[in-house]
């Protein structure tokens, strides 16, 4: 969701906020310029639906969690990928949505001229990049269910890196290896 247009807070910095990862000073600022700026107030709304979603179903999921789990061999469930489907669709419907209000709603003084493409072509190059958005960041969900689970770091090592080797350059890849280096400092310092 690389759509954010504003030139004094970075969509990094607005996914950090909504997390709860900046400094109470920092986070006062972003609530101050989120209160004037249009995009990053609509940008703030679709992270947060997003979260909402992810939230309500990784708690449901940590009830049913076993306490004693083998990470030997990952076993998923035709209801954990039935949830996993729902999250991805959820992000899929978040992301589409600020898109396509991106592509129709834009200012005029941003507006290019049509590419002489036909619009199918157009349309799929949209369609495989939220495809891809939905692909990153459910399996950067899933690898943060893994660390927060107990014994399963190492697995939520891998999809990490996963996330990190397969979408270079996306959002989600960052996210994943800063996720990463926190992870291992954990890991050190227990």
């Amino acid at each position: 969701m690389k759509e954010h247009i504003c030139q004094d807070i970075s969509y990094e910095t607005l996914v950090a906020y909504a997390d709860g990862q900046l400094p109470p000073a920092e986070a006062e600022q972003i609530t101050k310029h989120i209160a004037r700026c249009e995009s990053c107030k609509t940008m703030m709304s679709a992270l947060q639906r997003s979260l909402q979603v992810t939230q309500a179903i990784w708690q449901s999921d940590e009830a049913q969690w076993p306490k004693k789990h083998s990470f030997k061999k990952p076993i998923l469930s035709k209801r954990l990928v039935r949830r996993l489907a729902t999250v991805a669709a959820s992000i899929l419907l978040v992301i589409g949505v600020g898109v396509m209000r991106r592509v129709l709603y834009r200012p005029s003084e941003q507006i290019r001229p049509i590419r002489p493409e036909p619009m199918a072509a157009q349309i799929d190059d949209i369609e495989i990049e939220v495809q891809r958005a939905g692909v990153a960041a459910q399996m950067l969900a899933v690898a943060d269910m893994l660390a927060a689970q107990p014994g399963g770091q190492e697995y939520a090592e891998k999809r990490y890196i996963y996330v990190i080797n397969s979408f270079p350059g996306r959002d989600e890849s960052k996210q994943a290896k800063l996720r990463l280096q926190n992870l291992l400092e954990r890991t050190v310092k227990q």
